[in-house]
């Protein structure tokens, strides 16, 4: 067992993970949401507030070379709904929309997993800013996930503004996609969740990015999409892989889900 020799007086001030990150892409700010606390994910005790995982953000304007204390917002996520237990934030990217500025910035997205407050699943809901993570609001429905049995997941921007929740499971991802009504109020729906199947995944916390790019036969701009898998399935996280495709501007949810479209 490691012995640690050097913790602080209160080692809870110092107990923070999963961190989910954004730089600006307009100006030198930065915004990091993580967890933080004495508890974990999986330990919290139905109705137990004291058990839940607690939200800090920590915010940069210099590019990152230096960031602010860290801020506790638990309270302004949670009583986004009235059932939320338990929940964090999925580490990596946070999503920055390339269509859509309501304000000073252009829109965020971040996913939370979640578990209702009688510690069952609630699944993932997807959040988004307008302010650069100062307020959050529930993309859709707070009490209705778009995939309810998902894990840690990432958001987004397909090319004509919908948003894409690609979530953590094996063999594949679930996906489902949420179209605007209206984009400023946030205002519109989710589909009915799909599985991406690219065979057996052993399920790890992947990313999925578009990106513009170039086909080399015949310099035609394309729209790929890059997803990360485990694959194939190990014991543990090895072989890492990245399948890739070409995606439409208006991709229906079940053309996403295509697997004969991916290498």
């Amino acid at each position: 067992a490691l012995k640690i020799t050097n913790a602080p007086d209160n080692p809870v001030k110092y107990g923070y993970g999963d961190a989910a990150i954004v730089a600006d892409r307009a100006s030198d700010d930065v915004l990091i949401l993580c967890a933080h606390g004495d508890t974990r994910y999986g330990h919290y005790k139905a109705g137990k507030q004291a058990t839940r995982l607690k939200v800090v953000r920590l915010r940069s304007h210099d590019g990152g070379k230096n960031f602010t204390e860290p801020e506790e917002i638990t309270d302004s996520i949670y009583n986004l709904s009235g059932n939320w237990g338990t929940l964090f934030f999925g580490s990596g990217k946070i999503m920055q929309s390339r269509l859509i500025k309501n304000g000073g910035y252009h829109r965020l997205y971040a996913v939370i997993l979640v578990r209702n407050k009688s510690n069952s699943l609630a699944g993932n809901f997807v959040l988004y800013s307008d302010d650069f993570g100062e307020t959050w609001h529930v993309l859709g429905s707070p009490s209705s996930s778009p995939v309810g049995n998902g894990d840690e997941a990432k958001a987004e921007e397909l090319p004509d503004g919908r948003v894409l929740l690609s979530s953590r499971t094996q063999n594949g991802r679930l996906i489902n996609i949420f179209t605007y009504t209206d984009k400023a109020s946030g205002t519109g729906s989710w589909e009915t969740q799909q599985r991406l199947n690219l065979g057996a995944d052993g399920g790890t916390n992947g990313e999925v990015l578009i990106l513009q790019a170039v086909a080399v036969n015949d310099n035609e701009k394309k729209t790929i999409n890059l997803a990360m898998l485990s694959f194939p399935k190990k014991a543990h996280r090895e072989n890492v892989t990245i399948f890739w495709r070409t995606i439409s501007a208006n991709e229906t949810l079940a053309g996403f889900t295509d697997t004969g479209k991916w290498s």
